[in-house]
């Protein structure tokens, strides 16, 4: 009979968790920010806000970001800093880098599509985060080939 904790499983767990990302933006322009899902002015969040903002890197571009940010957070033109660290991850990333909003799409009544450019870029830093990305992106590829039967990859 065979133990139980001697099973090897077929699916684990873990291999299903996304890369969490704690990411604030602050427009340098206007001075609006993001920080914890929530609107600051003055570096204080808006009083009374049940707020939970979220912002998403929706692609990684040659020289930027296109990112998914609540609406009316900024226009064409303006120049936003980024700050992303990663939650759980080994080791932590931390990454700030300043950028210029090339174009804005609205994609729902909370929601703008915006492509940036660097004006600058810590590239160290920048290769390590996509690094991260690009690992998990190989390890869910190799998963599907494993689950289709296919050996490599």
């Amino acid at each position: 009979m065979t133990n139980e904790n001697d099973k090897e499983t077929i699916i684990d767990p873990s291999d299903f968790v996304p890369i969490k990302l704690k990411i604030d933006l602050i427009n340098t322009t206007t001075h609006a920010e993001i920080r914890d899902g929530k609107r600051c002015y003055d570096k204080k969040p808006k009083k009374d806000s049940e707020e939970n903002l979220i912002i998403l890197i929706a692609e990684f571009l040659e020289d930027g970001l296109t990112l998914e940010i609540p609406s009316k957070m900024c226009a064409q033109n303006h120049h936003l800093t980024i700050e992303v660290r990663t939650e759980n991850t080994n080791p932590l990333i931390s990454f700030s880098e300043n950028l210029k909003v090339k174009s804005v799409e609205k994609i729902s009544t909370d929601s703008d599509l915006i492509e940036t450019t660097f004006i600058q870029k810590n590239e160290l830093e920048w290769d390590k985060l996509q690094s991260v990305y690009s690992k998990r992106q190989e390890e869910i590829r190799n998963f599907i080939n494993s689950v289709k039967g296919y050996e490599g990859t």
